[in-house]
């Protein structure tokens, strides 16, 4: 009786120091990631911008400094800058991803505004015409349509620039019987990747159909870069290749650890421009040096 108490008290701290030295080596490895991101990060140069809410660049190489009541777009040479002013830049969702044209959502008055690259009008309308009263996105497609997907009647919506509808299928990110309302969509060929903070990572296609989904809870931001996929999580980032299905592959994530959360991960030509949630910004060649 005593020889098996032995042995199990025994056992015991083996299991102990196992669980131990596994934790450890997970701290290591992460202490490990932020060292290294950290020296990556001090051999660049960086700007502060402590008013600045979000930066975005369009397909011009323009850079958008999108502050509380204004935007101010500065262009690649910094030829020139311009400006453009809001009553409330929290109420508009915002999407770059069409040369020479930008949409605007005005949440407030849930209306849709397609500029030119001069911010001239070229068309204004406002989705509650089309009994569309509660979209989480609003975001153009590759093909030029815009996308919209509607909480009071849980679609998906296809309409064209002038407000015609084309298309209403259900709410394709759905789990059994739980439907999510991804509030970020980033394009990628023929398929669309969205996050729901409250599930995950979801990849419909061009008809709108569900065909993946990761289950990444507390993931905050979705971003594309050279056709990899990120996501970050305070000061964490996850980093997913594409399967030649277009899918994400599973077995290619890779995470790192910076030393600030990150607000924003922009192309700037072949570069990263790194937004971090202090108001750091940094250009960076080569993002994948990020990752061990």
């Amino acid at each position: 009786m005593i020889l098996m108490l032995f042995s199990m008290e025994m056992n015991y701290l083996c299991i102990n120091m196992v669980a131990k030295r596994i934790i450890s080596i997970l701290i290591l490895t992460q202490v490990s990631f932020s060292f290294f991101s950290q020296s990556i990060l001090d051999s660049l140069t960086y700007s502060v911008d402590s008013a600045l809410i979000d930066l975005k660049v369009d397909k011009l190489n323009n850079k958008w400094y999108i502050y509380d009541h204004k935007i101010v777009r500065s262009s690649a040479e910094i030829a020139y800058n311009d400006t453009l002013n809001f009553q409330n830049i929290g109420n508009v969702q915002l999407d770059l991803q069409i040369p020479l044209k930008n949409l605007f959502f005005h949440r407030s008055s849930n209306t849709i505004e397609i500029n030119n690259s001069r911010w001239g009008v070229l068309s204004k309308f406002r989705l509650d015409q089309l009994q569309i009263y509660q979209p989480t996105f609003v975001k153009f497609t590759l093909d030029k349509m815009i996308l919209v997907l509607d909480v009071n009647n849980n679609s998906l919506y296809k309409i064209n620039e002038n407000g015609v509808k084309i298309s209403q299928n259900p709410n394709p990110f759905r789990i059994g019987n739980q439907s999510y309302f991804p509030t970020q969509i980033i394009q990628l060929r023929n398929q669309s990747l969205a996050l729901d903070t409250n599930y995950g990572l979801f990849i419909i296609n061009e008809y709108g159909n569900l065909i993946q989904h990761i289950p990444l809870k507390s993931y905050k931001y979705l971003f594309e870069y050279k056709g990899k996929i990120y996501l970050t999580q305070g000061r964490g980032i996850i980093r997913y290749e594409m399967s030649t299905l277009e899918e994400v592959d599973n077995t290619s994530a890779k995470k790192a650890f910076l030393p600030y959360p990150i607000k924003s991960i922009q192309t700037y030509y072949e570069n990263a421009l790194i937004l971090f949630e202090n108001k750091r910004i940094y250009e960076v060649k080569v993002l994948d040096s990020l990752f061990k």
